[in-house]
C-alpha cells in the first residue's frame, strides 16, 4: 500500500565530448538536451513492489545543426525483496521501450579528427535484471546493486550495470545522498554519440538533495558528473523535480 513517485527535468548543456578512448575533446559548437522524466513505486505486498518509469518528452539541439523533440524509454518492472538480518535484499527485473520518435541526428561533424553525431534516443527494447542490497544506518542508509542490461538493437551490446549510494537523513525535512552509476558494455565502443544514447560506457557520480516541505511532498535537486566515459557528453547534468510518498 505504500507509494513513492518522482517527476523531474534533466538538463545537459555543454561543448565537449568523451571519445572512444575516454579522452575529452572540445566540439566546434554547443549542444543542449533537456528531458522530462517520471518514476514511481507501489507496494503490492510487504515484499513485492511494482515500479514504473518514463521519459515522455525531451528536446535536443546542436548549434551547428538541427533540433528535435524525442521520446525516451517507457516501461516498468517488479522488485521482490526481503530483510535478511540487518540487510535488505532484493531482485528486480525491468523492461523498457524507446519508440521511434526523434531517433534522428540533430548534428554531426569532426572534432580533433574524431567523427561524432548527436542522436538523442535509439529505437529499441531494453531488458534489465539486478540484485540489490541495502541497510539502515544511524544517520541514514547505504545501498548498492549490480546487474545486466540488454537491448534488441544489435548495435548496442549488453552491459554490466551498477549503483552505489550513501544517504544522510539530515533532519525531518532534508535528505542528502552521494551515489555512483556504472554502465560498462561487453563490446568495445566504436562510435561517438555526444548525447550518450546507444553504445556508451561511463562511471558517473552525483550529489542530490530533497527538501520535504510537507510530509508527503518534497523538492528534489541534483548534479551529476562523470569520472570516466566513452561516447558521451563531457559536461555536468542538472536535475530538478518534485517527489511524493505515502501509504
Amino acid at each position: 500500500g505504500g507509494y513513492y513517485a518522482k517527476a523531474w527535468t534533466r538538463l545537459l548543456m555543454g561543448k565537449a565530448l568523451f571519445d572512444t578512448d575516454g579522452e575529452r575533446v572540445d566540439l566546434p559548437a554547443g549542444f543542449t538536451d533537456a528531458a522530462v522524466n517520471l518514476y514511481g513505486e507501489y507496494g503490492i505486498t510487504d515484499y513485492m513492489t511494482l515500479v514504473g518509469f518514463a521519459n515522455p518528452y525531451g528536446h535536443a539541439s546542436y548549434d551547428e545543426g538541427d533540433s528535435a523533440s524525442y521520446v525516451g524509454f517507457l516501461g516498468g518492472g517488479l522488485r521482490l525483496g526481503k530483510p535478511a538480518g540487518a540487510l535488505n535484499l532484493a531482485g528486480e527485473v525491468r523492461y523498457g521501450y524507446a519508440p521511434d520518435v526523434g531517433a534522428e541526428a540533430v548534428g554531426a561533424g569532426v572534432a580533433d579528427d574524431v567523427p561524432f553525431v548527436l542522436v538523442p534516443t535509439v529505437n529499441t527494447h531494453r531488458f534489465e535484471g539486478e540484485v540489490q542490497v541495502g541497510m539502515g544506518l544511524p544517520f541514514g542508509w547505504w545501498a548498492a546493486s549490480a546487474g545486466l542490461r540488454a537491448f534488441s538493437e544489435p548495435s548496442i551490446s549488453p552491459a554490466v550495470i551498477g549503483f552505489a549510494q550513501l544517504g544522510w537523513q539530515a533532519s525531518d525535512a532534508w535528505v542528502l545522498d552521494l551515489h555512483l552509476n556504472l554502465n560498462q558494455p561487453v563490446d568495445e565502443v566504436e562510435a561517438v554519440n555526444v548525447l550518450g544514447a546507444g553504445q556508451t560506457a561511463y562511471l558517473g557520480f552525483g550529489l542530490s538533495a530533497s527538501w520535504w516541505f510537507f510530509d508527503q511532498l518534497g523538492l528534489h535537486a541534483g548534479i551529476e558528473g562523470v569520472a570516466y566515459a566513452q561516447s558521451n557528453a563531457s559536461t555536468p547534468t542538472f536535475t530538478l523535480g518534485l517527489e511524493t510518498r505515502g501509504r
